[in-house]
């Protein structure tokens, strides 16, 4: 589908799943989209809706996070690097074994290359812990200049228990490696979008809170320690009288300081082996700067669309979930 923002047409490409425990995850690299899962890799090219085969992960991830980094240089056109990193690190074979965290310079190359693990991943345990392993994911996640940020939550033995924040620890793209920097979790869940440009500095992510929030994030060097920290901080987000934030089940970043909310419906009732038509329900919000303080931004304006199945013969298996969604 297509929609139209600040004078710049966008193309949606929406994936769509029939089981919501999938094992494939989905980036937009080198003007293709590239889906990484168990058994393979697969490359789509939305010019000539055209798929293929491409290198796979020899030890295979369910779900990796997938952050991808545009070549704005001289490179190969549409060249760049793949990130994958395991979402769910495991310490026993098959799935998600170490090596967790690789790298694919461009979709010419065959192999992937093998990264540093994140030092909040069960990298060192003693005898007694690898008996009992923690059971870690990724919780959240942002691409923020020249630095992959992560947090991960740490399942608990006990429902009641209050989960306890590990830190954040960051990844420098151009050394290629871990180094804390800074104390708590990242306060969002799930990957926060940029944005604009990498001088922006803002992003938009959901909270804890299930609310939509603009952040400013800024990977430095301390004064104090002369190492690396992270800055980051809230916004405060005012929103007209006739606008209303809704995260919807996917967001996704459209430049310029505008960011879309995607909801995904289906007429079909909640039996199951009903069919029934999606309806895509698009919102479009716009933001600009306070004027006079640098820590409030403003929803200017909110546009909302509608959206079904191009194909008018074309349904869904209940249930379908949207898997991910790209604006190319």
């Amino acid at each position: 589908m297509s929609s139209t923002n600040r004078n710049r047409k966008y193309t949606m490409h929406i994936f769509y799943s029939s089981l919501r425990l999938h094992d494939f995850a989905l980036a937009d690299f080198a003007l293709c989209i590239v889906g990484v899962g168990v058994e393979l890799t697969t490359v789509y090219d939305p010019e000539t809706s055209t798929e293929r085969g491409g290198p796979r992960l020899i030890f295979p991830k369910v779900n990796p996070v997938l952050i991808s980094i545009s070549d704005d240089g001289g490179g190969v056109v549409g060249g760049g690097t793949l990130y994958a990193l395991s979402r769910t690190p495991a310490v026993v074979r098959p799935l998600d074994f170490e090596p967790w965290f690789f790298a694919l310079d461009d979709l010419s190359h065959t192999v992937w290359r093998e990264l540093p693990s994140p030092p909040l991943f069960p990298c060192r345990l003693n005898p007694l812990e690898f008996l009992d392993p923690p059971k870690v994911r990724v919780a959240a996640y942002a691409l923020v200049g020249s630095h992959i940020l992560l947090s991960v939550s740490v399942q608990q033995l006990q429902p009641q228990q209050q989960q306890e924040d590990k830190g954040t620890c960051a990844f420098d793209m151009d050394t290629e490696q871990w180094e804390m920097v800074h104390d708590s979790n990242l306060p969002f869940d799930g990957q926060a979008l940029p944005l604009g440009s990498d001088d922006d500095h803002r992003f938009v992510a959901v909270a804890s809170a299930a609310d939509v929030t603009v952040y400013r994030m800024v990977v430095g060097i301390s004064a104090v320690t002369g190492k690396k920290e992270l800055t980051i901080v809230a916004l405060r987000v005012v929103v007209a009288s006739n606008c209303r934030i809704l995260p919807g089940n996917h967001l996704c970043a459209m430049g310029k300081g505008s960011f879309a909310s995607f909801e995904f419906r289906s007429i079909a009732a909640a039996s199951m082996g009903k069919v029934g038509r999606a309806r895509i329900v698009h919102r479009t919000y716009s933001l600009v700067d306070d004027g006079e303080d640098d820590w409030v931004v403003m929803v200017k304006k909110q546009d909302r669309q509608v959206y079904k199945l191009r194909d008018p013969h074309a349904y869904l298996a209940h249930p379908s979930w949207a898997v991910a969604l790209f604006s190319m």
